[in-house]
């Protein structure tokens, strides 16, 4: 998918992640955390597409939320 793509199936405005470059990216993050026994936490502020929990808990430690 180009980054910038005019489809009517995508309702707008709305937000869009590819779920498979997500993962990727975590994997990359758990690999970090095996190769150095440290904890890798979500910021909540940061990141904060609840629906993508279920498969963020999969590889990072943990959240936090601060102000």
């Amino acid at each position: 998918m180009p980054h910038w793509t005019n489809n009517p199936a995508i309702p707008s405005p709305c937000y869009v992640l590819e779920e498979a470059k997500l993962i990727a990216n975590l994997k990359l993050m758990q690999d970090v955390q095996n190769a150095t026994g440290v904890d890798i936490i979500l910021a909540l502020k940061g990141f904060s597409m609840w629906s993508c929990f279920d498969l963020v808990s999969k590889y990072l430690q943990g959240g936090t939320a601060s102000a």
